[in-house]
């Protein structure tokens, strides 16, 4: 008999999940707005590609942990109560990394739910 794992919540938990990703996603395109009137750089293009793979849940994991990388180079450049309100979502990346992207994203719908066989 299998066991059925869900790596990718559903019901209210993966709607919350839609919402913190989405939050995310914002506050990561407030920061590349910041970092491009700052540097211009590849770094805010970066943040661009991160925030849209977060808004729609692809790669979600890898990138929010890029996501924490993005907020550490932005504290050098930015600094001040900014510096600590980026400081406070990389934090939350880094749960959003372990959380996972929930079942609203496109990880959910290419990857699925999974059914583990524990019978040999």
């Amino acid at each position: 008999m299998g066991t059925f794992v869900s790596l990718y919540p559903g019901r209210s938990a993966g709607f919350a999940l839609l919402i913190f990703r989405w939050s995310l996603a914002e506050e990561l395109l407030f920061l590349a707005y910041t970092l491009h009137v700052s540097i211009a750089g590849w770094e805010a293009w970066a943040a661009i590609a991160l925030a849209l793979a977060l808004l729609v849940g692809f790669a979600t994991q890898i990138a929010a942990f890029i996501y924490v990388g993005v907020a550490v180079f932005a504290l050098k450049a930015v600094g001040g109560v900014v510096g600590v309100c980026i400081a406070l979502t990389g934090l939350m990346a880094i749960s959003l990394a372990l959380l996972g992207p929930g079942a609203f994203s496109l990880d959910a719908r290419l990857y699925g739910r999974r059914e583990i066989s524990l019978d040999n």
